[in-house]
């Protein structure tokens, strides 16, 4: 989070030009993976209140869908770039299973024998997120055979494939083990998948706290 308690709003009347979710998965895997998403913000202006680290909160209204708010993963902005030529800021954030990247399974304390869901638990909840299961919930009965040097995000990938599932984030922290169902499945040319958002006439809110 960033170093201040104040949140910046990102809104269509004060400089929000479009942003952009990607999710790229395995070329050839129906499931056994960890889908990490990344987030492109452009807008007018520069970044006044935005660093490195910052979580960015999304939230939309699509009234000609749903008269809900949907709620987006939450972001942490990784790099910010300023055109001062165009008065044009992009903002670059990434998604939970991306900041275990950096953090080695060596560092969690996990103790045996436990069940899938619970192995990932002790993963993902010491380090603020949420979990989200849905796959087969085996019995581990001893630590796998997994490097203490492997990344918490490369192991939870594994817990995936060993539980016939696809790992994403749905929402905020949320981490959630999905089991493919008959009827899931649909044909695909390329492996990435992206959301992209332009302003128009309703209004989407982001928040940086």
């Amino acid at each position: 989070s960033s170093e201040t308690d104040e949140n910046v709003y990102i809104r269509p009347e004060s400089g929000l030009v479009k942003f952009t979710i990607e999710r790229t998965s395995p070329t050839g895997k129906l499931f056994g993976f960890a889908v990490t998403q990344k987030i492109t913000i452009e807008k007018v202006g520069p970044t006044t209140g935005i660093q490195k680290g910052t979580k960015i909160l999304g939230a939309m209204y699509p009234k000609s869908v749903s008269n809900e708010l949907t709620f987006l993963p939450s972001f942490y902005v990784d790099t910010i770039e300023y055109n001062s030529v165009t008065n044009r800021a992009t903002i670059i954030g990434y998604d939970f299973l991306h900041k275990l990247d950096s953090m080695p399974i060596g560092n969690f304390d996990i103790t045996y024998p436990t069940y899938a869901q619970n192995y990932i638990l002790d993963i993902v909840e010491p380090v603020g997120g949420y979990g989200e299961f849905e796959g087969i919930n085996h019995l581990i009965r001893e630590a796998p055979n997994v490097s203490p040097t492997a990344s918490a995000r490369e192991v939870l990938a594994a817990m995936a494939e060993f539980t016939g599932t696809i790992c994403y984030v749905s929402y905020d922290n949320n981490i959630r083990f999905r089991r493919m169902r008959p009827g899931d499945f649909v044909d695909v040319l390329t492996p990435d998948d992206y959301f992209d958002l332009s302003v128009g006439d309703e209004p989407l809110y982001l928040t940086l706290v």
